[in-house]
């Protein structure tokens, strides 16, 4: 490949592009009409607003085996379109990307609706920030923020995440997990392969099939999995709590009112803030106030609602303020 690859020269409709240098122009033919496949990679299709249209408007790093349709007008600008991955991960432009690519809930660490600090350590299997549980010896770890990005550094053990398959995995095929810091990662659906480096990749994962990302001892920090055999950059989204909640969420229920007469029933149904992934388990982590109830206790759960219920003591006012864990977590 030069920087210009002249595709009036090539007598073809389908055209194969090998070498990996820049490509700023498809040269000067008019009304061409060409299938181009990238044998190789690493070549960059260089976007230009008038000569080389790509799509996104920013330029492409091809891989091995991409194809796309390029068109050409009665000036020989060209305009790319159809651009298709080998792999068929969704196209990432330099400098911006599509959303939808970072399938990690809470990759950088900034929902901790369960409020761990200082040093956290977690008996097998337990959690920590929303999202992340210690593997089957523990964890232990501290964290800190700076300039609004957070660094879990693990001691002991190892931190992982189960992710919905059926959710973040419909594609299938070859996914790439990312992250900065020291720690090691590994991606796996069943039994669970060596540890390494940032990035590592993994290859024929099932579709829809829950999937566990897993970092051992050192530090972490904006984890990503995304389709594909390339990091991109980290994926800021704005509504990473709601992400959480989808499996975890604290939840507060107070009522009150007047009882006709001692040993009545009383309940309430209370709603999630954000459906549940699964029919959650409740579990009552601290009552501020209950006046003249007993025996409180859970009616009935779904993935949307739950229904505190008591017995009214006597006649007259009762009131109760209690706070409740929700989880649906994998």
């Amino acid at each position: 490949v030069q920087h210009l690859v002249d595709l009036s020269s090539a007598p073809t409709i389908k055209v194969s592009i090998t070498g990996a240098a820049a490509i700023t122009s498809f040269g000067p033919g008019k009304h061409l009409f060409r299938l181009l496949t990238f044998a190789d990679g690493g070549a960059l299709l260089t976007h230009n607003a008038t000569s080389l249209k790509l799509p996104g408007l920013a330029n492409i790093k091809t891989q091995a085996g991409d194809r796309c349709f390029v068109t050409t007008d009665a000036s020989g600008n060209a305009t790319v379109f159809a651009y298709s991955r080998a792999d068929g991960s969704a196209l990432s432009y330099a400098g911006r990307s599509p959303s939808f690519r970072n399938r990690i809930r809470n990759g950088d660490f900034s929902v901790n609706q369960r409020a761990v600090s200082g040093t956290v350590t977690l008996a097998a299997f337990a959690r920590g920030h929303d999202g992340w549980q210690a593997g089957s010896g523990g964890c232990t770890y501290t964290f800190a923020t700076s300039a609004g990005r957070t660094t879990i550094t693990i001691t002991a053990g190892s931190l992982y995440q189960t992710i919905e398959g059926a959710l973040y995995l419909p594609e299938g095929g070859t996914y790439t997990l990312s992250w900065g810091g020291t720690a090691q990662g590994r991606i796996y659906q069943g039994s669970a392969g060596a540890y390494a480096g940032s990035p590592v990749t993994a290859s024929g994962l099932t579709a829809g099939t829950n999937t566990v990302v897993e970092f051992s001892t050192g530090t972490v920090s904006l984890a990503q999995l995304e389709p594909g055999n390339a990091p991109t950059p980290f994926e800021y989204r704005d509504d990473e709590l709601r992400r959480c909640q989808r499996y975890f969420e604290r939840v507060r229920t107070i009522f009150g009112g007047t009882a006709a007469n001692g040993g009545a029933g009383i309940y309430i149904t209370g709603f999630y803030k954000v459906t549940k992934a699964y029919t959650p388990t409740i579990t009552n982590i601290s009552v501020a106030a209950s006046a003249n109830l007993t025996s409180t206790n859970i009616l009935g759960v779904d993935k949307d609602t739950f229904q505190p219920y008591g017995v009214s003591g006597g006649t007259g006012g009762y009131a109760f303020d209690a706070s409740f864990y929700a989880s649906a977590e994998l």
